[in-house]
């Protein structure tokens, strides 16, 4: 499967997509305007595992920082249930990143947390595109 892929209503969007790694992982702020995130896959073996680069761009300070990575990793458990794991690391030269986000991964799982229990997205401060 090849192809660019535009994003649709802000959210992250694989581009240049070929083999898994090396293609390219970007998100945009809600309204489309902002380039929020520029990462590079690193390691891919769907539907269990993803490694990818991590820096933010909408922050000039964050912008400037090295890249970080990020690790997500599906283990099917009994019961038919599955534990995702979400390991963020390389953070030395990001120190600023590491503060920023510690709180932004708590919300990011909560709401994919909601969204697979209720096929509902979570809805942030009156909104639900966050």
């Amino acid at each position: 499967m090849g192809g660019d892929y535009e994003p649709a209503d802000g959210r992250a969007v694989l581009l240049r997509h070929a083999d898994g790694e090396g293609d390219i992982l970007r998100s945009w702020s809600p309204d489309r305007r902002t380039l929020w995130t520029d990462n590079t896959v690193l390691e891919s073996k769907p539907p269990r595992k993803l490694v990818h680069t991590w820096r933010s761009l909408y922050d000039k300070e964050l912008a400037s920082e090295a890249e970080s990575r990020v690790t997500w990793e599906i283990e099917p458990q009994e019961g038919g249930y599955s534990k995702l794991t979400v390991i963020h690391d390389r953070l030395e030269g990001a120190l600023k990143t590491a503060a920023n986000v510690s709180g932004g991964w708590t919300l990011i799982l909560s709401g994919l947390k909601t969204l697979v229990e209720t096929g509902h997205p979570l809805t942030v401060f009156g909104r639900s595109d966050m």
